[in-house]
């Protein structure tokens, strides 16, 4: 008897045993034999699979790979948390074909965000993602989503979902090091090294003014955003700069060409964040440089006036991926003094400031770190 039936054939003895146990013919006991015996075969099929699988080698292989900060998680102790969760996942062979399965994992404002991708052999692939309190369970959680992906049917669930201890090393003749922990300990919240301290985005973005010069404005920006974690937690700051389109205004002495420079500061703070989406408030302080030359006009004159607005915006953002964010920031401001622009002599009022603007900003960032 070979090894297969060895393992299938004590789990059909129960059934087609019963009759003989009274007396009676074992395979023809009952008028109901037959219905026995089918569900007896379909209950050793799982078995039968497993045992053709183990003969031949075989599992649910994985190509793994693992982004981290340092000391959070690496791809040996992810590979660990999955297989706790289904032992039958494994490493593929080089040249094997396998899914494949990303794992990336950041810091963000005070959390720990965590993306998985999974793209399976035919090319057909699915994103999560989980945000937590610290590096562990945000990559145990993400370990169980990538085990029930790749092995719905062998996925268990055990009381303690820790990862299984490595095997000791065996006994040596002469004391050596310890090699570094690969598991990963409970961690708290991740926080930027000491490389980099502060975030870095750069960015550019398209907005649209009201109350900057006599008709909307198109301004043109680029901008550079910074992060502080460490001083505040979901606090930030962007410095753009912007030239607006030159628009045109007429008067009873000719016409007048305005143009718009403009520099912008926006502390900001995060009010929530649900996994890579955010809203943050800023507050607006903006420096206005509006620049006019009259034309058409016997004696044409050109003037400059700064102007300086205070205001707040809400910012909403989504992370497209971990270095590519969009963003949109709507706000208001009022200027701190309303200055008029004469281009022409006699004097002639060209534009006066508006009581108040207005802004709609569309942009993309960058992030460097």
């Amino acid at each position: 008897m070979g090894p297969l039936a060895e393992l299938i054939v004590p789990k059909l003895h129960p059934l087609v045993s019963t009759g003989a146990e009274l007396g009676k013919p074992a395979l023809f006991s009952t008028p109901h034999m037959p219905l026995q015996l089918a569900v007896a075969l379909v209950g050793a099929v799982p078995l039968w699979a497993d045992v053709i699988a183990a003969e031949q080698g075989a599992g649910v292989p994985v190509q793994l790979t693992v982004e981290a900060p340092a000391g959070c998680l690496d791809r040996d102790a992810f590979l660990r948390y999955v297989r706790a969760r289904s032992p039958r996942i494994r490493e593929a062979a080089t040249g094997e074909a396998a899914p494949s399965v990303r794992v990336e994992l950041e810091p963000r404002r005070g959390q720990v965000l965590g993306r998985l991708s999974v793209r399976r052999v035919d090319g057909e692939e699915g994103r999560r993602e989980l945000q937590g309190a610290d590096c562990e369970s945000v990559a145990k959680g993400l370990a169980l989503i990538a085990a029930v992906i790749l092995d719905p049917i062998g996925v268990i669930t055990p009381a303690s979902t820790e990862a299984p201890k490595p095997a000791p090393s065996p006994p040596v003749s002469a004391p050596v090091a310890s090699p570094a922990p690969t598991s990963v300990s409970p961690a708290a919240p991740l926080r930027p090294t000491a490389n980099h301290p502060i975030g870095l985005s750069l960015g550019a973005a398209l907005e649209l003014a009201t109350g900057l010069g006599p008709d909307p404005a198109v301004v043109p920006r680029a901008f550079v955003r910074f992060d502080f974690p460490a001083l505040f937690e979901g606090a930030s700051a962007r410095v753009s700069v912007g030239r607006g389109f030159t628009r045109g205004v007429a008067t009873i002495d000719g016409t007048a060409e305005i143009g718009l420079t403009n520099v912008r500061v926006e502390p900001c703070l995060d009010v929530w964040s649900p996994g890579s989406f955010q809203v943050e408030a800023c507050g607006i302080i903006e420096g206005d440089v509006l620049s006019g030359q009259g034309t058409s006009t016997n004696e044409a004159a050109s003037a400059s006036r700064v102007s300086v607005e205070l205001g707040l915006g809400l910012r909403p953002t989504w992370d497209v991926t971990r270095q590519i964010s969009l963003g949109l920031l709507v706000g208001g401001a009022v200027p701190v003094a309303r200055y008029r622009f004469y281009f022409t002599s006699p004097d002639t009022t060209a534009y006066q400031l508006a009581r108040g603007s207005g802004l709609a900003e569309l942009g993309a960032a960058w992030r460097f770190w």
